[in-house]
C-alpha cells in the first residue's frame, strides 16, 4: 500500500470516528446549550476535519467544512446563539461529509442540493447580533472580548514545530497557510537550523516561521490554527499595536505578493548551512484553500470501501490471526489425544503446557476483537431524536452498561436488529404527549437500552414506558390471518411469539417508520443466525421490553462435549448450570392448569422440564441404561438436556455450517475434534422452542 493510500485510509477512519463523536457532542449540547466545554469540542472536531481533509486531498470536504467551522467559531464566541436550527444543520453537515467520504467526493445533484441548503444557512445563521455575548469585565482578556467589526488586530507569531512533526502526519506549512484564511499575513521562513546535507535527515523538519497577521479575528482564532500541535511545538503569539502607515505598507506587500506568487515553493536546501534568509509567502486565499490533488476520486472510493474495517489493526489481519489461533486450538486437542494414547509422561507434560499457553493466547486473541457496545448505543441517540421529532413525540433516551464488551463482528451484525426494535418502540409503543398526559403519564416518554454480561452471553434489553402491546389485538390479528385457531388457548408468551411471524402487524396504518408487516421476523432471523434468542414482554398501558441474548463471540468458545449414540455434540459451557449423573429423577406429569402432559426432572427441590435429545435429533437406536442430564440455564429459566454421555470440557473453534445447511435448525455451527471427527454445536436457546413445535407436530400433547 502506497503512502498516499495509507494517508487516505487513516483520514477516512479517523474522520468517521470523529464525526461519530461530533453527533454525540451536538446531542449533548442540545440538552445543555450552556456547556462551553462541549461547544469547544464540537468546534475542534470540525476544525480537525477541515485540516485533515486538506492534507489528505479531499478538496470538496475541505471547503465545505471550512464554512461550517466558521459558524461554529462564532457560536463559540457568542456572536451566534446555539439553537436547534444550528444543531440540525450541523448534523446535516456531518451526514454530508460522511456521504462525501463514502462516495469519494462524487457530488450528485441531490447531494449538491443538500450542500447548498447547508451553505445558505451557514451564510446567514439568523443570529448575527452580539446579544448572546456577555459584556466583558475589566478582568477579562482584552483580545478575547474585543468587538468584531472592521477593526484590525495585529499578531506576531513565532512558530517552531517539533523536528519530528512529519512523523505525526502533520504538515506545518499547511498550518501556516491557514493563517491566510484569517486575514492579511506576511510569512518569513527561517532556515538557519538547516544542517549540512551530509547531516540532513529527510523525515526531520528544520524550518520555523515568523508571521505578522492583520485580522478582524481575535487571538482565540489564531490559537485554534495551532491547537493540535502546540503541545509539542514552540508557539508564541503576541498582539501588537498597529501603526496606520505601517499597516498600509504591510497590506500592500501582502497584496503584491499574492498577485505574483501562484505557488509556494519549498526553500532550497544547500550542501552547507545557509545564512539566515527570509522568504515572504503570501498566497491567494482561494488558492490556499485548495488541498493536495494527489489522490483521485477512484482512490478515495476504494479507500472509503474499507471504512470501519480498522479497529486498531486491519480487521482482516485480525480475523486471520484469530483463525490461526483456532487452528492451533484444534492441533492442541490432537496433541492431547495423542499423548493419552501413547501414554508418554513427557509428551503429556508438553501437552499440558501447550494447552495452558493456548488458553492464554486464545483469550488474548479474542480480547483484541472485543469492543464496548456503548459505541453502538451512542449512534441510536440520533435515531431517537430524529424519529421522535418527526412523530411529534417527546422521548428521553437512556443507555446502561455501555462498557459491556462484545465481539466487533457480533456488534456489526446486531446493529440492524436494534434499529428495527427502536423504531417499533418509537412508532408503536410510545404515545404522543397528549395521550400520555391523558393516561396520567409524564409528557416525556423514556426509552432505555441496556447491556450486561450473563456467563458467556451478553443480554441486551430495549424497554419503553409506552402503551404496551394489546394481547387481545395480537390474537385477533393472528386468528384473522389463520395463524392460530379461534378456540386455541395460548399463554402470554405464545401470544408475544406471534409478533415474530412474517407479515403479522398490529399497526392501524402503514407509516414511513414501520407497520408494513416486516421487521420483527427479520430481527428473529438475524438473532438466531448469531446463535442468540429474542423475547418480548409487555404489560398493556405500562411498558414493552425486548430482550436479546447474544453469545460474546462467534470464534472460539469453551464447550461441554457430549455424546449421543456414536455422534458428538458441543454445548456452550457458559450455558451449563450442572450435570446430573443419573436419569432416574425423570418424571412425566399432567399439569392441572392446562391439562398438558409434561416431562420434568427433579433438580435441587424443583421440577424442571427436560428434552430427550435422542427424540429431538430423531435417533432410532436404543438409549443406554444410564443416561445423563445437562442442566441448561437461559437467563432465569432452566431446562434439562438428556444425553447418552457427558465427555467433558472442550475448547471449541466455531466453524460455519455453510449454505448447504443454512436451514438446519438447532445448531450454531460445527467444530473439529482432536481425532478429526466433526461435532455439531447445539443452539441451546433455540432447542426448547424447536422441540415444542416438534412435539405439537407429532401429537404428543
Amino acid at each position: 500500500m502506497s503512502t498516499n493510500d495509507l494517508i487516505v485510509k487513516a483520514f477516512i477512519n479517523e474522520t468517521s470516528e470523529m464525526l461519530s463523536e461530533l453527533e454525540g457532542f451536538l446531542l449533548d449540547l442540545e440538552d445543555n446549550p450552556e456547556d462551553k466545554e462541549t461547544l469547544n469540542a464540537v468546534f475542534r472536531v470540525m476544525h480537525t476535519v477541515k485540516g485533515s481533509s486538506g492534507m489528505a486531498g479531499f478538496e470538496v470536504i475541505y471547503k465545505f467544512a471550512h464554512q461550517v467551522e466558521e459558524t461554529l467559531d462564532n457560536v463559540r464566541k457568542g456572536v451566534v446563539s446555539f439553537s436547534e436550527a444550528v444543531a440540525n444543520k450541523t448534523l446535516e453537515a456531518r451526514d454530508i461529509i460522511l456521504e462525501l467520504i463514502h462516495n469519494g467526493e462524487e457530488v450528485t445533484p441531490d447531494l449538491q442540493a443538500k450542500m447548498d441548503a447547508v451553505h445558505d444557512f451557514f451564510s446567514n445563521p439568523g443570529d448575527s447580533s452580539q446579544s448572546a455575548q456577555p459584556a466583558p469585565t475589566q478582568s477579562e482578556n482584552k483580545s478575547e472580548t474585543a468587538p468584531v467589526g472592521n477593526k484590525l488586530n495585529r499578531f506576531e507569531i513565532d512558530f517552531r514545530p517539533n523536528p519530528g512533526i512529519f512523523l505525526s502526519g502533520s504538515d506545518p506549512l499547511h498550518l501556516v497557510h491557514e493563517l491566510e484564511l484569517l486575514g492579511s499575513v506576511v510569512v518569513k521562513a527561517k532556515m538557519d537550523n538547516v544542517p549540512p546535507l551530509n547531516h540532513l535527515k529527510a523525515e526531520q523538519n528544520y524550518v520555523y516561521w515568523h508571521c505578522i497577521l492583520d485580522t478582524e479575528k481575535q487571538i482565540s482564532a489564531v490559537k485554534d490554527v495551532f491547537i493540535f500541535v502546540e503541545s509539542d511545538s514552540t508557539l508564541e503569539i503576541k498582539e501588537v499595536q498597529i501603526d496606520t502607515a505601517v499597516q498600509a505598507s504591510v497590506s500592500e506587500v501582502a497584496v503584491s505578493s499574492q498577485q505574483e506568487a501562484k505557488s509556494v515553493e519549498q526553500p532550497e536546501v544547500k550542501a552547507a548551512a545557509p545564512a539566515e534568509g527570509e522568504v515572504v509567502e503570501a498566497k491567494d486565499v482561494a488558492q490556499a484553500k485548495e488541498p493536495s490533488d494527489q489522490v483521485n476520486s477512484d482512490d478515495k472510493k476504494k479507500a472509503a470501501n474499507t471504512i470501519g474495517d480498522i479497529i486498531r489493526v486491519d480487521a482482516d489481519k485480525l480475523d486471520k490471526f484469530v483463525d490461526l489461533v483456532g487452528e492451533l486450538v484444534t492441533i492442541q486437542a490432537q496433541l492431547e489425544q495423542t499423548s493419552r494414547k501413547v501414554n508418554d509422561l513427557e509428551l503429556e507434560n508438553i501437552s499440558e503446557n501447550f494447552q495452558r499457553l493456548m488458553e492464554e493466547l486464545r483469550d488474548s486473541a479474542l480480547g483484541l476483537r472485543m469492543v464496548p457496545i456503548g459505541s453502538t448505543f451512542s449512534k441510536f441517540r440520533r435515531i431517537v431524536r430524529d424519529i421522535s421529532n418527526q412523530l411529534g413525540k417527546k422521548v428521553s433516551f437512556e443507555t446502561e452498561g455501555g462498557d459491556t464488551e462484545l465481539d466487533k463482528t457480533v456488534i456489526d451484525r446486531l446493529n440492524d436488529s436494534l434499529v428495527h426494535i427502536i423504531r417499533n418502540s418509537l412508532d408503536h409503543g410510545i404515545e404522543v404527549p397528549e395521550q400520555r398526559l391523558a393516561s396520567s403519564k409524564p409528557e416525556e416518554a423514556k426509552l432505555t437500552i441496556s447491556a450486561r454480561h450473563a456467563g458467556g452471553d451478553v443480554v441486551i434489553e430495549i424497554r419503553d414506558d409506552g402503551k404496551g402491546i394489546s394481547k387481545k389485538r395480537v390474537l385477533e390479528k393472528a386468528i384473522s390471518q389463520g395463524l392460530v385457531s379461534a378456540d386455541e388457548k395460548l399463554s402470554d408468551d405464545d401470544i408475544f411469539k406471534l409478533l415474530f411471524v412474517n407479515g403479522l402487524s398490529t399497526a392501524q396504518e402503514v407509516s414511513r417508520i414501520s407497520g408494513r408487516g416486516v421487521g420483527m421476523d427479520v430481527v428473529k432471523k438475524q438473532i438466531e443466525d448469531l446463535s442468540g434468542t429474542v423475547s418480548i414482554y409487555s404489560e398493556e398501558g405500562k411498558y414493552t421490553k425486548t430482550i436479546l441474548t447474544i453469545p460474546l463471540t462467534l470464534a472460539i468458545i469453551d464447550g461441554l462435549l457430549v455424546k449421543i449414540d456414536k455422534d458428538f455434540y458441543v454445548v456452550p459451557l457458559s450455558s451449563v448450570e450442572s450435570c446430573l449423573e443419573k436419569a432416574d429423577a425423570l418424571k412425566t406429569v399432567k399439569t392441572e392448569d392446562d391439562n398438558k402432559v409434561r416431562k420434568l426432572v427433579h433438580y435441587r427441590g424443583h421440577f424442571l422440564p427436560y428434552i430427550p435429545m435422542r427424540d429431538f435429533l430423531e435417533y432410532d437406536t436404543p438409549a443406554p441404561k444410564r443416561e445423563q442430564i445437562v442442566v441448561i440455564q437461559m437467563e432465569n429459566n432452566f431446562y434439562g438436556m438428556v444425553v447418552d454421555e457427558v465427555i467433558g470440557d472442550h475448547q471449541t473453534v466455531i466453524k460455519n455450517l455453510g449454505k448447504a445447511f443454512k436451514n438446519l435448525k438447532g445448531f450454531s455451527g460445527a467444530t473439529i475434534l482432536g481425532n478429526g471427527q466433526i461435532a455439531l454445536i447445539l443452539n441451546v436457546g433455540l432447542i426448547p422452542h424447536l422441540y415444542e413445535k416438534l412435539s405439537k407436530k407429532a401429537g404428543n400433547e
